[in-house]
């Protein structure tokens, strides 16, 4: 939808579809088959957020609800009524091994024989992968959702293998596709409508089934340092040129793809645990430590690391916590977005990492961190901006909704009745 962004930061949505009909408009005179896939590829790095409503107000016309006002699809039996607090053993995620691959066809692709990473290659980057963002993820094993129960005492989610690209090849050309369909000129009757019809011819079915894609996880983290006088979270400017997904777009620190910390994928113990990926995400995007998650590298016990142990005994002994708060999933590229909250006592910090405290408001191989007050106002304020990442939404969101309880940990003690699920 389009949006009105006042000086205040406030945003407001208009209720039709003029900026599809002016995109839709820019298309009409493209008749080379590169030439489209290039701006429809322009359209989503610029316009994602209100892609994503739209294909949300798409899913919302099916029938499925959304999270709120984000482009997240979700209901009360994906976010729970209150955080869950996680531990280190935590047993939210199981794997079961599956062979399965999907394979989405490219008929929106200019060359329908390569697959949608082999079609931006080809057609953005001149064919030269080194210059692609994404030339040294491609490879990696990522773990790919193929069901879940998401009981809010005991949710479990059941995931096997595929690699990195497999996602982007189904769920990032999904968004393509979509996105393709829209701003056809055949999919409007009028102005102000889209039909449906045309629509789906670039849109699964049921997002929930994760059968049609290859779903790699989000868990995306809103990080809040509390603190009873200055309590503050972050967010952060991801980069146009080096991230594989939603460049340019603003998100919550820490966040990263669900995936194992070795290739040779023999660390379940630790891999499988919510808990795990975003302390490890915490220690990479925050505290600077590359080799955390090293592919390629060597296997370690990462509770051992330098930049985890102090964190990791701060949540051990109640001095911050790790929360699950459900998922969504986002709109326009059907991928499932975890949604966690990672509170720590911002004088610990202080305390702990005297050198290393600046870097949380420094720039990051991925982009740059800045913070911002914790108050509902600001909360509010980023997860409407115009450029948030639909996932950033759902965790600002969150931290909206229990802002209380978060709040509590600035009194540094574990609130009452809090319990940690292992």
């Amino acid at each position: 939808m389009p949006f009105t962004l006042s000086s205040d930061g406030s945003v407001t949505y208009s209720p039709d579809f003029e900026f599809l009909a002016g995109a839709a408009l820019n298309m009409a005179g493209l008749r080379s088959a590169p030439d489209r896939f290039r701006a429809i590829r322009k359209m989503i790095a610029s316009n994602r957020t209100q892609f994503s409503l739209a294909a949300r107000d798409y899913y919302k016309s099916l029938g499925f609800q959304s999270l709120g006002e984000t482009s997240l699809l979700g209901s009360e039996a994906t976010i729970f009524p209150r955080p869950i607090r996680l531990d280190a053993s935590d047993k939210c995620l199981r794997f079961e091994d599956s062979d399965r691959i999907v394979n989405y066809e490219g008929a929106s692709l200019p060359n329908k024989s390569h697959s949608y990473i082999e079609n931006i290659v080809e057609y953005q980057y001149g064919s030269d992968w080194n210059a692609a963002p994404f030339h040294r993820k491609g490879v990696d094993l990522v773990y790919r959702l193929t069901s879940y129960n998401s009981d809010a005492e005991n949710p479990v989610f059941t995931f096997s293998r595929c690699q990195y690209l497999d996602y982007i090849n189904s769920c990032e050309y999904h968004a393509h596709s979509i996105v393709n369909n829209f701003v056809s000129t055949s999919s409007w009757r009028s102005d102000k409508e889209i039909a449906p019809s045309r629509v789906r011819k670039g849109a699964i079915k049921d997002p929930f089934s994760f059968d049609e894609l290859n779903c790699s996880v989000g868990i995306n983290t809103l990080l809040v340092l509390a603190d009873p006088k200055d309590p503050v979270f972050f967010l952060h400017n991801r980069s146009r040129t080096k991230v594989a997904e939603a460049g340019g777009l603003k998100h919550v620190v820490p966040a990263g793809t669900f995936q194992p910390i070795h290739n040779e994928d023999t660390n379940h113990n630790q891999d499988f645990s919510i808990y795990a990926n975003v302390v490890r995400e915490f220690a990479e995007e925050l505290l600077g430590d590359p080799d955390v998650t090293h592919p390629f590298g060597y296997r370690e016990d990462i509770y051992e690391r330098k930049s985890i142990r102090p964190i990791h005994h701060l949540l051990s002994i109640g001095r911050g916590g790790v929360f699950f708060n459900g998922f969504g999933v986002d709109a326009l590229t059907a991928k499932p977005e975890f949604l966690t909250t990672l509170v720590l006592v911002k004088s610990d910090l202080e305390r702990l990492f005297p050198d290393d405290f600046i870097r949380f408001s420094a720039a990051n191989y991925e982009g740059s961190i800045f913070q911002d007050r914790f108050t509902t106002e600001q909360l509010k304020k980023w997860r409407d901006h115009p450029m948030m990442l639909a996932a950033g939404a759902g965790c600002l969101q969150q931290g909206i909704s229990h802002f209380d309880y978060f709040s509590s940990f600035g009194s540094c003690h574990i609130p009452a009745g809090d319990r940690a699920v292992s």
